[in-house]
């Protein structure tokens, strides 16, 4: 006996409103400030006594300016976004821009991460950076992973909602059979 595959995947399309643009620019430009701000302190507070001073400074200093970088791309979403509709998504051109920022964003903000897991590395906290630098480059599969299930429906809750709804209905008329068998 055979078994042919039934199931085929469907990709579903979501428009992406401006707002959610808005949303994910102000949330990386939190990272952006919290992480650049980190860095810079530490930089400043580093004391030029202390060994690998001059490495350690320069780490710090590339990892400050990737966050910044970042920061101002985050900054450009909502400018470019600033006459558009929240409730509406933007032109694809826009669109384009809005995603290409993202990607570039969150491109900054790990690469600031991993230098400051090699800073890790390098004042003995190897395991630290190590560990760091894995979690970090899990977060483009992670990605990836949520990506691919929004556009198969297996993230969407309002079909969720309908299949678990089947399956009660369904199991109810189990039910109702049975009890019918029963009485008989």
């Amino acid at each position: 006996m055979s078994h042919r595959c039934t199931h085929s995947l469907t990709f579903q399309v979501h428009r992406t409103f401006a707002q959610s643009y808005i949303d994910i620019s102000r949330s990386l430009a939190n990272v952006g400030v919290f992480a650049g701000g980190f860095s810079f302190g530490t930089l400043l507070s580093l004391s030029p006594t202390r060994e690998n001073y001059d490495y350690l400074g320069n780490l710090l200093a590339i990892a400050f300016l990737l966050f910044a970088t970042g920061l101002f791309l985050a900054i450009g979403i909502q400018h470019l976004l600033r006459n558009d509709d929240p409730e509406q998504p933007p032109s694809a051109r826009k669109r384009l821009l809005c995603q290409v920022h993202t990607y570039l964003i969150c491109l900054l903000i790990m690469g600031g991460f991993v230098v400051l897991n090699v800073i890790l590395m390098n004042i003995g906290k190897r395991v630290y950076g190590i560990a760091g630098i894995v979690l970090v480059s899990l977060i483009p599969i992670w990605y990836i992973l949520v990506s691919f299930a929004e556009k198969t429906g297996d993230l969407s809750l309002a079909e969720r909602r309908v299949a678990v709804e089947a399956d009660r209905a369904q199991r109810e008329r189990g039910r109702e059979s049975g009890e019918h068998l029963n009485k008989a």
